[in-house]
C-alpha cells in the first residue's frame, strides 16, 4: 500500500482510549444544513476532514480516500463535494494534491467567531468501531441530511457530566397513561436484603425546543382573539410526529437508545439531588435474576415473568422497567433516560462509570452471598 492510499489515524489530544474527540461549530453545522446548494454529500465530508483535524481541530491531512474509506462514497461524489466545500468556504486548502502520493492540508471552517460553540463528537461516528459499519456510514445509505443534521446536533445536548444523556427537554419519560406520577414501586424483597422494583412510563418528546421547532405557526382567530398556534409536523411516510419524525429512526438505526437507572432518592426528587447509581438491564442485572429464576425460590406465574424481562435484558417488554437494589436504600427509584449509544469517554464519564461500578459490585457481591 503506497502513501496515497493509507488512510490517516484520527489525532486528537482530546483522546481517551479508542473513542477520540473531534469538534463542529454549532452555527458552522446549521449553515452546512441549510446552504441551497449543500446535500449529505457535502455534510458528510465535512465531518470526515473534520474528524481527522489536528489537535486544534482545525487542520486536517485526511483525504478523499479516507473520505471514501469511512462514509461510502465513491470517489466522484467525494470530489465534488470536497470542491464545493472549498468553493463554499467551509475548507481552505493548505497544501493541494499535485501528483499521486501527495499528501493535502486543508484547513476545515470550526465555528463563526471566535465565541462560537462546539459540538464536541467521538471519532466511533466516522471510524466506527470494532469493524462494524460507522454511523456516518449508515446516515449517509439512508439519505436524509435532515435527520443527519438533527443527529449531530444532539451531540451539542447531552449531559456529559452527570448521566450522558439527551436533555430532558428534547426527550424524557412521563408516568404511563392515566397514572398521575411516577411511582416505583417494589414487587418484592428476597432474602430480606435485595429489593425487585418496578416502573410502569412512557416516552415523549417536545415538539420544540433548543433542538428544534417541527411544525410550522398558524393564526387563528380573529381579532382580539386571534392567536399563533403550533401545527405539529406529520410525517406519513413514518406515521411520526414532531420530534419523533427524527427519534424514532435515529432509534431505530440504534444510535440512540433509552437507559434505566436506580437512584437512591424517590421518584419526585429534583435529578440534581439524585445519586444516579448504576444501570438497569445489564449483566450484572441479568446474573441476580438468572441465580433467582435456577434457585430455590417458589415463584409464582407473573413474578418469573418479571424476572425474565431482567433476563432478557429488556429485549422482550416496553414501558416497564424493572431493577434490583440493596434493601438499605428504602427510598430508591428508576429513572428513564435517552441517550446517545456512540460516546466518548470524558473525565466525568470515567468518574461516573468508576462510582457506578463501585455500587454494582456492592450489590452483586451481597446478592452473591445471600441470594
Amino acid at each position: 500500500m503506497n502513501s496515497s492510499e493509507q488512510v490517516d489515524k484520527t489525532k486528537n489530544r482530546f483522546s481517551f482510549g479508542q473513542n477520540g474527540l473531534f469538534t463542529v461549530g454549532l452555527e458552522v453545522w446549521k449553515n452546512l444544513y441549510e446552504h441551497e446548494v449543500f446535500g449529505i454529500n457535502e455534510m458528510v465530508v465535512f465531518l470526515s476532514l473534520s474528524c481527522g483535524t489536528d489537535k486544534d481541530h482545525v487542520k486536517t491531512t485526511w483525504s478523499i480516500n479516507s473520505v471514501k474509506k469511512y462514509t461510502g462514497l465513491t470517489e466522484i461524489p467525494a470530489k465534488k463535494a470536497l470542491k464545493n466545500l472549498i468553493d463554499g468556504g467551509f475548507v481552505k486548502v493548505i497544501k493541494p494534491v499535485l501528483k499521486a502520493g501527495d499528501r493535502p492540508e486543508y484547513e476545515v471552517k470550526n465555528t463563526t467567531d471566535e465565541e462560537g460553540d462546539y459540538i464536541w463528537l467521538p471519532n466511533s461516528l466516522i471510524v466506527g468501531v470494532k469493524g462494524e459499519s460507522s454511523p456516518i456510514n449508515r446516515l449517509k445509505k439512508r439519505n436524509d441530511k435532515r435527520i443527519l443534521y438533527y443527529f449531530i446536533r444532539l451531540y451539542f445536548f447531552q449531559d456529559m457530566r452527570e448521566t450522558g444523556c439527551i436533555s430532558e427537554e428534547i426527550i424524557s419519560a412521563i408516568p404511563y397513561e392515566n397514572e398521575k406520577k411516577f411511582n416505583t414501586s417494589l414487587i418484592t424483597r428476597f432474602n430480606k436484603c435485595i429489593n425487585f422494583l418496578k416502573l410502569n412510563y412512557q416516552w415523549i418528546c417536545s415538539t420544540k425546543s433548543d433542538l428544534g421547532t417541527f411544525g410550522k405557526y398558524k393564526t387563528i382567530g380573529r381579532g382580539k382573539h386571534e392567536k399563533q398556534e403550533l401545527e405539529v409536523e406529520y410525517c406519513p411516510k413514518l406515521n411520526e410526529r414532531g420530534t419523533w419524525i427524527i427519534m424514532r429512526p435515529l432509534w431505530d438505526m440504534q444510535l440512540i437508545e433509552p437507559v434505566f437507572f436506580v437512584t437512591d432518592s424517590l421518584d419526585d426528587a429534583p435529578n440534581d439531588e439524585k445519586v444516579f447509581m448504576y444501570e438497569l438491564f445489564t449483566e450484572e442485572q441479568k446474573a441476580i435474576a438468572d441465580k433467582i429464576l435456577s434457585g430455590r425460590y417458589n415463584l409464582d406465574e407473573s413474578l418469573s415473568k418479571q424476572l425474565n424481562h431482567v433476563s432478557e435484558c429488556g429485549k422482550s417488554t416496553s414501558n416497564i422497567a424493572f431493577g434490583f437494589i440493596d434493601c438499605d436504600y428504602a427510598n430508591a427509584s428508576i429513572k428513564p433516560r435517552f441517550r446517545l449509544k456512540y460516546r466518548t469517554k470524558n473525565p466525568y464519564s470515567k468518574t461516573r462509570i468508576r462510582d457506578q461500578g463501585k455500587l454494582q459490585r456492592e450489590l452483586t457481591q451481597k446478592a452473591e452471598k445471600h441470594i
